[in-house]
């Protein structure tokens, strides 16, 4: 079973594996930038949080505190703090 959002790759080997990785990782990283952001509002200022996630790190976040984001220290991954998965050879 994959989740909605998934490439919906077949098996736990090869691109199945590396999705499953991709969405962990996507996960992790995305509970970084809502945390930095609920902290930032509560605190009325900006908060910077490393992102990290299986011991790879993806630079840092800065959430402010009208919940907009800046990731302009974000590396490795997308805006949206999503990890790349695996492109499908058909």
């Amino acid at each position: 079973m994959t989740r909605p959002d998934s490439r919906d790759a077949g098996h736990l080997f090869g691109l199945g594996l590396k999705e499953m990785l991709a969405d962990e990782i996507t996960g992790d990283l995305r509970s970084t930038r809502d945390l930095a952001i609920t902290l930032a509002q509560q605190m009325k200022r900006s908060v910077s949080l490393k992102l990290t996630s299986k011991g790879v790190k993806y630079g840092t976040i800065t959430a402010n505190a009208d919940g907009t984001l800046d990731t302009s220290r974000v590396v490795g991954v997308d805006a949206e703090v999503v990890a790349d998965r695996p492109q499908r050879q058909d």
